[in-house]
């Protein structure tokens, strides 16, 4: 070819372009591309990282959630001073139950008139025991305990009302054994006023143990039916 014409592509070969150089309007280059793809690979996996749980035990589980919103069951506290009375108030109760016993041996021994005599002691002893334990709630304190007056008060009404029927039944043997026969007439079970004395002693008992069994299940101690005070 003459040295004055050029062939189609131009100088530099076939397309008119010069060797090693890109198109300057063509496509992206083949590294950038990888280059960018990977960018976009990385974000895409961070992006599933912060979004897809973990799968610990971690306070977005639901039962983290459900754990956390239930409340922590705190036993009540109770003091030195409420538990040193309700334990001196149970003593007492402890101490009536013995002298119902005694009342009751005594009672047993009430219903022939040789016995009388043995049935008159037990009277004499269930009395001195009635009496103590009045005493002893009278000078109770109470006042760390719910609704402590009115428990010292009812325990006491109680109590008062069981003593006059002690001494009811004390003075009935007392008389009865000197001009016995038998059996003693009246017998025990129809003593005058003895009946009416009992009433009152069991709606007092029946008072006490409404409010006495509450504190009795805070504090720790017994709780108690009227027949057993």
């Amino acid at each position: 070819m003459p040295m004055g014409q050029m062939g189609p592509g131009g100088p530099g070969g076939p397309g008119g372009y010069p060797p090693g150089r890109a198109r300057s309007g063509g496509g992206t280059s083949k590294p950038l591309l990888i280059g960018v793809a990977a960018l976009v690979a990385v974000a895409l996996a961070a992006v599933a990282f912060v979004a897809w749980p973990s799968g610990g035990k971690d306070e977005a589980s639901p039962k983290a959630a459900k754990s956390s919103s239930q409340p922590v069951a705190q036993k009540e506290k109770i003091s030195d001073a409420e538990k040193q009375q309700a334990e001196a108030m149970s003593a007492v109760l402890d101490a009536s139950v013995d002298a119902r016993r005694v009342l009751a041996g005594a009672l047993g021994r009430a219903g022939r008139c040789k016995d009388l005599p043995a049935a008159v002691q037990g009277f004499q002893n269930a009395v001195q025991r009635r009496q103590n334990q009045l005493n002893r709630t009278r000078n109770l304190k109470v006042g760390q305990l719910t609704k402590g007056e009115q428990l010292r008060t009812s325990l006491a009404q109680a109590l008062q009302a069981s003593l006059q029927v002690d001494q009811l039944l004390l003075q009935w043997a007392q008389r009865s054994r000197a001009h016995c026969h038998g059996k003693p007439k009246p017998d025990a079970a129809h003593v005058p006023g003895r009946a009416q004395g009992e009433r009152r002693a069991t709606l007092a008992k029946q008072r006490f143990v409404a409010l006495w069994n509450p504190v009795a299940r805070k504090t720790g101690q017994p709780v108690r039916s009227w027949q057993r005070v």
